[in-house]
This record gives structure tokens, C-alpha cells and sequence, in this order.
């Protein structure tokens, strides 16, 4: 299609949508202005009353479509993609992205290949097709480990379509390592409200149910969390403060006041013995964070009555958590005792920097107690001289 094919065009929709502004449009396409009229479309496409009056399936074929090799071809995919949710059936939409990602200038581009990729794998995840999609996150990743680039939107689309092929797959790990990484590259300001309570729902369950994943109080602080607040799902938010605060009665009291709601959750259903395994570590973990240095022995019978649980559950527990490499030390099976060492650092909520500030006054008072017997014996020593 020619370019005063596509100028006809527009004129036409100008004359049929009065109420719509084609001017600047048309004026940047007259003058070729390629950079101006990509920033012109971006806004235009966006605007609700062209989204709800106009086919934009049809605009972008006989309208962008001659021109689209002019422009910055990771600017164009993304139009396109936006363009694309105009598409209501999953499976016609997927095609019009395949499309996309075989246009001989957007495959050579790498950041835009990233990009329209990415979506194509989503895509591929939205209907069912979990190969497709894993053989193209595969080959997405080639190319983004291959490129340098500033553009945090290109990493965006790459997790976030990593996202949503491991939460499809039930691999809560892979998906709560991906969603970090998401939310890094994510302005989520610009996110709609319900993406979201959705986006943070399932960082939690995820973060809930990681056989590996303790790190609740790094999710704590990630402001996505706020989602939760005021939603369906607030509930969540409270059971993660919980387990960052390894407190086993508020967790028992928790599901008792939230059977009906977890009894509904097939993820927490089927991990009921790991959770109760998880909020076990992070009771013992913040027992020792609690403890002072010098301070750092319990016996296991302390430990048994503390989680309430038997001595031989107690060390296996105990040994879990050494594994994962939150605390470092031993058990003397002689005495019953448990000698930790080590402690691994942590992100901290306002109560556990408080016990932080506790044991730092008391380091100084140990110092200052230190110093004044130095300064005494120094004394003593100069009167007998």
C-alpha cells in the first residue's frame, strides 16, 4: 500500500470522526517527520475515545503499515502491541503478533525482537501452547544476554512473559525469581490498579509456597505489596507479615480466623505440611536473630515447647535451616543443647530493628563498662608503682 493510499486514508476517517483530532496526524505524516509521528501515535492510540470508536486493526494496516520501517522499530512494536488488545480472541491475536515478530525490520532489531517475542510467548502461555512458549522464552533470552541496552522496558516484557509461564507451570520459585526481576525493570505506578492486586496476589502465594523462598521481609518492602491493601485479597498481606515475624501462634490463630478463604486456595491447600515447615524455620530464625551473640544456645526441650513440636522434628528442623544457610552451628546430642554461631543478615521490619537498637545500647554499655575497668587497673598500676 502506498503512502498516498495511507494519506487517503486518514483524510477519510478525518471527514467520517469529526469529533476525533487527525490534524497532527496528518500534518507530521505530510512532512515525514518519522520521530514526531511516532510520539503523535503513541498519545493518539491511547486515547479512549479513538480506542472505543475506531478499528485499530484496520488503522494500523492501512494507515501505519506503509510507513512502519521508518520508524524506531521497538516504538512501533510496542504500538502494535497495544494495538493488538483491540483483538478480542486469544488465538487471532497470537497471529497478528506472529506477524509482528517475522517483519524482516523488527527481527533485526534486537530490542525490539526481545519485545514482541516476549508478548508472542504470553500469548503462547494464554492459550494453552506451554512448548511454543518455552521455546521462545528460550530463544528470547539468547538475544537479550547478547544485547546492551538502557531500555528497562525490553527486560519488562521478558520477565513478566517468564512470569506468567512459570505461574502457569506451577513453579513458584522460577516465578517469584522472575518477578523480582520484573518488578525491577517496572515502573508499577503506570500499572492499572487491578494488575495490580493480581501482580501482588500471586508474588505472595508465590513467595508462600517457594519450597526455597524465605525472604518475606525483602517482599515486605516492595511497595507492590500495597496493592493488597483495601483488596479481597488483604488477607495475604497480614499471612506474609506473619511468616516474616515467624510467629506460629499468630499463624494457627490466622487460619482459624481465614479457614474458609484458604480452604479455597488450591496452592495453600496442597502446601499445608510446607507451610507449617516454613513458619517453623522462620520462628527458629528469628529466635536466634533475637538472641545476642553471646547468647545464641537453647536447649531442644526451649525449642520443642517453643514450636511445638517433638525433639526429633525439632533437629530435623533445626538441620533444614542450617541448610538453607540461615544460621550456622551444632548440636550437642550430649547435653541437648543447640550452639548457633552465625546468623544470616536480613531485611528488617520496625520491631526487629528496635531489637537491633536494644543490643547496640547494650553494646556500648558492655564498652563503656570495658574502658572503666581499663582505665582502673591503669590507676592501680601507677599507685603501686
Amino acid at each position: 500500500m502506498s503512502w498516498k493510499v495511507a494519506q487517503e486514508y486518514l483524510e477519510g476517517l478525518q471527514v467520517q470522526n469529526s469529533h476525533i483530532v487527525f490534524e497532527n496526524l496528518l500534518n507530521l505524516f505530510q512532512q515525514r517527520l518519522w520521530h514526531q509521528l511516532t510520539d503523535e501515535l503513541e498519545i493518539f492510540i491511547q486515547n479512549p475515545n479513538v480506542r472505543n470508536i475506531l478499528n485499530l486493526i484496520e488503522f494500523y494496516v492501512r494507515f501505519i503499515k506503509p510507513f512502519e520501517e521508518r520508524l524506531n522499530q521497538l516504538r512501533l512494536v510496542r504500538i502494535v502491541i497495544s494495538i493488538s488488545e483491540q483483538i478480542n480472541d486469544s488465538n487471532e491475536r497470537l497471529k497478528f503478533i506472529k506477524e509482528l515478530t517475522e517483519l524482516p525490520k523488527v527481527s533485526s532489531t534486537p530490542d525490539a525482537s526481545i519485545v514482541s517475542h516476549s508478548n508472542l510467548a504470553t500469548l503462547y502461555v494464554k492459550v494453552g501452547s506451554l512448548e511454543d512458549a518455552k521455546t521462545t522464552l528460550e530463544q528470547t533470552k539468547k538475544t537479550l544476554e547478547e544485547i546492551s541496552t538502557s531500555d528497562s522496558s525490553v527486560y519488562s516484557s521478558y520477565y513478566f512473559a517468564c512470569t506468567e509461564y512459570n505461574r502457569i507451570r506451577g513453579n513458584p520459585e522460577e516465578y517469584y525469581k522472575n518477578a523480582l526481576q520484573y518488578l525491577e525493570y517496572t515502573d508499577i505506578t503506570k500499572l492499572n490498579e487491578q494488575v495490580r492486586v493480581d501482580f501482588a496476589y500471586n508474588f505472595g502465594i508465590s513467595a508462600l509456597i517457594g519450597r526455597e523462598t524465605f525472604n518475606f521481609g525483602e517482599l515486605l518492602e516492595h511497595p507492590i505489596i500495597e496493592a493488597l491493601k483495601g483488596s479481597q485479597y488483604e488477607w495475604l498481606g497480614q499471612a506474609l507479615t506473619i511468616f516474616n515475624n515467624g510467629s506460629i501462634k499468630d499463624w494457627h490463630d490466622f487460619q482459624a480466623k481465614h479457614k474458609s478463604t484458604l480452604n479455597n486456595i488450591g496452592n495453600l491447600v496442597n502446601n499445608v505440611q510446607l507451610l507449617d515447615q516454613k513458619i517453623c524455620i522462620m520462628s527458629i530464625v528469628n529466635l536466634f536473630f533475637s538472641l545476642g551473640s553471646k547468647d545464641r544456645s537453647v536447649t531442644l526441650n526451649f525449642l520443642s515447647e517453643r514450636i511445638g513440636k517433638s525433639i526429633v522434628e525439632v533437629e530435623t528442623l533445626l538441620m533444614r535451616t542450617m541448610s538453607l544457610g540461615f544460621i550456622k552451628g551444632h548440636i550437642d546430642q550430649v547435653t541437648q543443647i543447640v550452639y548457633v554461631e552465625w546468623v544470616k543478615p536480613r531485611v528488617l521490619n520496625l520491631d526487629q530493628i528496635a531489637i537491633m537498637g536494644n543490643r547496640f545500647h547494650e553494646w556500648i554499655k558492655n564498652l563503656d563498662t570495658i574502658l572503666v575497668d581499663m582505665e582502673n587497673q591503669q590507676f592501680s598500676t601507677k599507685v603501686t608503682q
